[in-house]
């Protein structure tokens, strides 16, 4: 079990190795975005989830992940496995029309699929989440104090 800093969610990841898409995406993201906190880790061998968790600065290491989500510690958990199939109805269909949050993952989930199939890059990326949190921030902070929030230019242009 893990303990909680005061205001974080706490976050485990599935799927959690060094040098896979967690360690290239998820934990980098994770690390620049304020109010997470990284702290479990499952693999399937506990040998590289320990290894992990020590790389990522993770209190908890498991070689499975119903553990992971056992964890009391942990309020969030990402799924970052190599391998990720996306069963067929999300790709169209009667299923395109649903529009819960659990679907809209899987969506995305299913372009990222494409995307790395193709070589394209359709899918939002990591910048694009980032850039979206500020504004998100941005519009609850003017929403709570009343005074006009100003977004800064990011390194892609976009405003945050």
């Amino acid at each position: 079990m893990t303990t909680r800093p005061p205001n974080t969610i706490g976050v485990g990841i599935v799927g959690g190795s060094i040098g896979g898409w967690a360690a290239l995406g998820h934990v980098p993201a994770l690390r620049a975005l304020p109010g997470y906190d990284l702290r479990a880790v499952s693999t399937s061998r506990r040998e590289s989830a320990e290894a992990a968790a020590k790389e990522f600065g993770a209190a908890a290491a498991y070689d499975s992940h119903v553990e992971l989500i056992a964890d009391t510690g942990v309020d969030l958990v990402v799924v970052a496995v190599a391998e990720l199939t996306v069963p067929e109805k999300y790709f169209g269909g009667a299923a395109a029309d649903v529009t819960s949050p659990a679907h809209n993952v899987a969506q995305l989930y299913a372009q990222f699929a494409r995307d790395l199939a193709e070589g394209t890059r359709v899918a939002p990326d990591f910048a694009y989440a980032l850039t979206r949190h500020h504004v998100i921030d941005a519009v609850e902070k003017a929403s709570a104090t009343g005074v006009r929030q100003r977004l800064r230019a990011t390194a892609t242009g976009e405003e945050a």
